[in-house]
């Protein structure tokens, strides 16, 4: 069967489509759904608090700001570039889809290594009481019990207790995932899980993994990626994602220590760069105006 997709489809009406397609779809769907028209109008909203006290989400549209080019906004000093408009689009369908399953009032984001920075940093865009960053390279090789009490140290360190304690919500632990894949997750979920028990608290951890296949690895829930195919920058086993991550190289759990950490200075760059491409953006304004899981948390700059 031919499914026929106007091209003036809302960015809302898309993710409620690729919901109902498992978070899927064809490239074909994406790449047209993709060229929609957008409302130019703004509509500012007054804060509005949330049932999370005090969450907002920042509406940075600028109606007045020169509009932007399709190519990167960013070149790396690695020879790595981003944030090009189909690299940006992606990226915010993957975001806004990851949040519409979990709501931000309801749920907490933590990005799992380098790979997911793109989708970290447009949630830190949107506010940085929702996203943080838990560094952890190599779980691929598995997690041995004497390292238990190293990544215990990392929880501690690098998620706010808040989050910790389930003051914010239930946490969603995300990822790329090779398709039919998720190991990292499924290891580290169940981890974290242990972790939160040892403390008393009862907060529910959520694997979700990001691919082009599924379903992965049990207790690891799947997202697919083709209906926002640009969201990683992973050519042939190259991530160019970590060129622009939070923290410079592997960060081993059990070798480093959480302070043996180097900050990135072009994940500042990507930064901003990433929220210059979101004070372009009609339809993401239009969509925190008006979607009922966010309108509610919206304020304008």
């Amino acid at each position: 069967m031919t499914v026929h997709v106007r091209r003036t489809i809302p960015l809302a009406a898309r993710l409620l489509l690729a919901a109902s397609l498992g978070f899927g779809g064809s490239a074909a769907w994406a790449a047209k759904s993709r060229t929609a028209e957008v409302r130019t109008a703004v509509v500012r909203t007054a804060v509005v608090r949330s049932a999370r006290k005090g969450l907002t989400l920042r509406r940075l549209y600028d109606a007045s700001a020169r509009k932007l080019d399709e190519g990167p906004l960013l070149k790396t000093s690695a020879g790595t570039q981003h944030l090009d408009s189909k690299h940006y689009e992606s990226v915010r369908d993957a975001a806004l889809a990851m949040m519409k399953k979990y709501p931000p009032a309801s749920h907490y984001y933590l990005s799992l290594g380098r790979s997911p920075v793109s989708i970290h940093a447009f949630l830190k865009a949107l506010s940085a009481d929702i996203t943080t960053t838990f560094p952890a390279s190599d779980l691929r090789l598995g997690i041995t019990p004497e390292n238990h009490p190293a990544y215990y140290k990392h929880f501690e360190h690098f998620i706010p207790a808040e989050v910790l304690k389930g003051k914010r919500g239930d946490i969603v632990i995300f990822d790329r995932s090779h398709d039919r894949s998720g190991s990292s997750l499924a290891l580290i979920k169940p981890l974290l899980e242990q972790y939160l028990a040892k403390k008393g608290y009862k907060t529910k951890v959520i694997a979700l993994g990001f691919a082009g296949a599924g379903p992965l690895m049990a207790g690891v829930q799947y997202m697919s990626t083709r209906s926002f195919p640009k969201v990683f920058l992973y050519f042939n086993g190259a991530d160019h994602d970590e060129a622009v991550a939070p923290y410079v190289g592997h960060h081993t759990i059990g070798t480093h220590g959480v302070r043996q950490i180097t900050q990135n200075p072009a994940f500042r760059r990507f930064t901003a760069a990433m929220e210059k491409r979101m004070a372009a953006d009609a339809e993401l304004d239009e969509l925190l105006r008006t979607e009922s899981h966010l309108t509610r948390l919206a304020s304008a700059e």
